[in-house]
């Protein structure tokens, strides 16, 4: 009886054999990965582009600071340059003032000396 099993087993073997049980057509199946290996994987992944996107913030920060810099630089420039326009704007008031008051005199010279021509003349 063991004969016959091992009978058995052998045309179970060769009926299996050439049916293509046993063919190797080159693939090698996929072991699964392991669901902790792929949240390692995706944390990995999100922990370098977070620090990407850290140094991407830190470079933006520090080119807004020089630009305020650059900005309060300019404003002071421009308060600077209205302190001067309004100094010179004061001064070509005073001197328009002065010529003013220049004109008037000698207009006032001009129209005594005129009178005084005229009454010469009479």
């Amino acid at each position: 009886m063991s004969f016959g099993k091992v009978v058995g087993t052998m045309n179970k073997l060769a009926n299996a054999m050439e049916n293509g049980e046993y063919d190797f057509d080159g693939t090698h199946d996929k072991t699964p990965v392991p669901p902790v290996v792929l949240r390692a994987k995706t944390v990995k992944a999100q922990i370098a582009e977070m620090d990407q996107l850290k140094v991407k913030m830190e470079t933006k920060e520090e080119s807004m600071k020089e630009l305020k810099l650059q900005v309060m630089k300019k404003q002071e420039e421009v308060s600077e340059m209205q302190v001067r326009i309004g100094l010179l704007e004061k001064k070509l008031e005073n001197a328009t003032k002065d010529g003013d008051s220049r004109l008037e005199k000698i207009q006032r010279k001009h129209d005594e000396l005129l009178a005084q021509l005229r009454k010469k003349e009479k």
